[in-house]
């Protein structure tokens, strides 16, 4: 069973198991407050992931998951006209200023 909010903003899934914490945020979703047995909110909170590129010179570093949204981070630094962002395991070129080159490390 899927359940949202009237804004459409909180979606998620609920088994048949009796008990109401058994309901997880859906795909694209992640937890803002879980649910208490026995107590408020019943259901467990869940807001949309955000999606679409990270803003300018910024790179995804953590994936959204059931518990936290994505993370974009600032890791980069510059070699002459070169930007590079550091994505966890190399240096990748974003940026040459004056083309849309891109290239990695």
């Amino acid at each position: 069973v899927l359940v949202s909010d009237t804004g459409g903003h909180r979606t998620m899934s609920v088994d048949a198991c009796p008990h109401r914490c058994n309901a997880t945020c859906a795909p694209g979703h992640y937890q803002t407050s879980p649910c208490r047995a026995g107590g408020w909110p019943l259901l467990p909170q869940c807001a949309r992931c955000d999606d679409g590129p990270c803003p300018v010179g910024e790179i995804e570093v953590t994936p959204c998951s059931a518990a936290s949204n994505r993370v974009c981070s600032k890791r980069s630094m510059a070699m002459g006209s070169d930007l590079y962002v550091w994505d966890g395991t190399r240096f990748a070129i974003v940026e040459t200023l004056g083309t849309n080159a891109s290239r990695s490390l």
